[in-house]
């Protein structure tokens, strides 16, 4: 859908052997002929291709709105679909095969085991008041119908995955692993690193302090570069797990931003820790697709004859009760 409403050339459906017009980022050259996308650090080759080139031959029509420094900076990266629906789903699903691989959870089928980790997340959840809406785990929700397949979180609810992420970091703490003790401590840092990003952004507005952008980016980093540690035990485990997708790269550039925009701050901001960032937060759209969901449980119930009236009047029959 993005790549259609920018008339882009150069998105994530790009991916595939590099090539000198390969590049998978509307923002930069990543994924083209010697530019690895998974790089992460400020001296990764992407980086100098920050908006150097167009990624359309057409301009949207989006690109012609008013006040942006860059015309592709009118398509941002999404935090919730970047994280809870991508790399982090991702890590959390390889993290909770990880414990099969390494029989953590005792004997049994796959089914079996797998129910086991549910029942100890379930009570975890229970434990901290957070969130859970799955009401099972099965291959089919880790996308893990073989050992040769890269697992990946699928359930339904996003915010599952920042439960299932805290679970892991608990879970990994303590966990005694003496024959692949750094392996698992690289997970549990990688959970760390997550929970500790997307908590000091929930935690704060739209207009973050500079006290609090430091902690954020180290995160950031923190876990970009724990999550290759993972993926490079796992390769050699000769394991499947921890696939490095585009939203890894994706979650680069709003690492990145971050630092950027930190950089630009003046001395008195600084002395003054006046809030001067914007929050990548600003970019989410979760908001807007459970506001649509609830618009969509409502036309479920009406009849097709005369639905639009009948979803606008049920609308304003419910606004007072959530107002």
């Amino acid at each position: 859908m993005l790549a259609k409403m920018g008339n882009l050339q150069h998105h994530f459906g790009r991916k595939g052997k590099p090539t000198a017009d390969s590049a998978i980022c509307h923002l930069c050259r990543a994924g083209a002929t010697d530019i690895p996308y998974e790089e992460y650090d400020v001296n990764a080759a992407w980086y100098d291709s920050y908006l150097q080139t167009r990624p359309w031959c057409r301009p949207p029509p989006f690109s012609r709105l008013p006040l942006l420094p860059e015309e592709e900076l009118f398509f941002q990266f999404d935090v919730f679909h970047v994280m809870h629906k991508g790399i982090v789903a991702e890590f959390v699903g390889s993290a909770i095969v990880t414990l099969l691989d390494k029989g953590c959870v005792g004997d049994g089928d796959v089914l079996t085991r797998l129910e086991r980790i549910y029942d100890e997340l379930s009570c975890f959840c229970k434990r901290e008041g957070l969130p859970l809406h799955m009401t099972g785990l099965t291959r089919h929700l880790l996308s893990f119908s073989k050992d040769a397949d890269y697992p990946c979180g699928t359930w339904f609810k996003g915010a599952d995955t920042y439960s299932v992420a805290k679970w892991v970091e608990h879970k990994f703490r303590d966990l005694d692993a003496p024959s692949w003790d750094e392996y698992r401590q690289s997970i549990y840092e990688t959970a760390k690193h997550a929970n500790d990003f997307l908590g000091k952004l929930y935690r704060n507005g739209l207009w973050l302090q500079p006290f609090v952008v430091g902690p954020v980016i180290r995160s950031g980093m923190g876990f970009l570069q724990e999550y290759r540690v993972c993926a490079q035990f796992a390769f050699e485990d000769n394991k499947c797990r921890y696939k490095i997708p585009p939203k890894y790269h994706a979650f680069c550039h709003i690492t990145h931003t971050l630092i950027e925009q930190l950089g630009r701050v003046g001395s008195r901001e600084l002395e003054s820790n006046l809030p001067c960032v914007i929050s990548p937060l600003a970019w989410g759209c979760q908001l807007d697709e459970d506001f649509v969901g609830q618009i969509s449980a409502l036309s479920r119930t009406s009849n097709l004859n005369g639905a639009h009236e009948r979803v606008m009047n049920l609308y304003l029959l419910n606004l007072p009760k959530y107002w």
